[in-house]
């Protein structure tokens, strides 16, 4: 059985050095509030479940770190990283992770998959400052015309070989959480740059 994650007391934050250089270099900072998603659901919030584990994923409680991402479409994800298998997508992760760190104030940060309940949650807050929705309409040039979803680090099933994807956010039905298996491409299913600190 997988081990529904529990709360967790630690709260993580970016210092104001790399928050400022974060943010003026287009990102927006966001501190998850610990949901699952059945939390958000049972707030009012509506989530499409077409992954089987709709159970168990609901059940995941997002980290209290705080996150960076750039909502522009062309520098939410992280380049090339469609079509590609998670092993693939991990070695994109780091690169990445390895040049942002190569910046002055920013070596204390990384990029790291979100959790399910941490990218729905940053999804619906975005929504309600902005208006705006993330990986909806606006971002389908940046997968190939269809609605993009990106990968999260939450487990769909006892192997830990399918995960749950976030994404399709569209009106009246709210995000798409489904899953998807680590080592087969998915050209609809990309990696956001998700910037954290260590």
């Amino acid at each position: 059985m997988i081990e529904v994650g529990s709360d967790l007391a630690l709260v993580k934050t970016f210092n104001d050095r790399q928050r400022d250089i974060l943010r003026n270099a287009g990102a927006v900072t966001h501190l998850p509030e610990g949901q699952t998603i059945k939390d958000q659901m049972e707030a009012g919030k509506r989530v499409e479940y077409t992954a089987n584990a709709g159970c168990i994923l609901g059940g995941f409680r997002s980290r209290l770190v705080e996150v960076a991402f750039y909502p522009a479409s062309n520098k939410f994800f992280i380049p090339n990283s469609f079509n590609k298998t998670r092993d693939e997508q991990d070695i994109l992760i780091e690169q990445e992770a390895e040049k942002l760190r190569r910046r002055p104030g920013l070596e204390g940060v990384t990029i790291r998959r979100p959790q399910a309940s941490e990218a729905t949650g940053v999804l619906f807050w975005y929504f309600d400052q902005e208006k705006i929705r993330l990986l909806g309409e606006d971002y389908k040039d940046q997968s190939d015309g269809e609605l993009p979803t990106i990968i999260t680090c939450t487990p769909t099933n006892n192997p830990r070989t399918r995960f749950a994807t976030v994404g399709r956010f569209v009106a009246g039905k709210g995000p798409s959480v489904s899953d998807w298996s680590y080592n087969k491409p998915n050209k609809f299913c990309g990696v956001a740059f998700w910037v954290v600190p260590i």
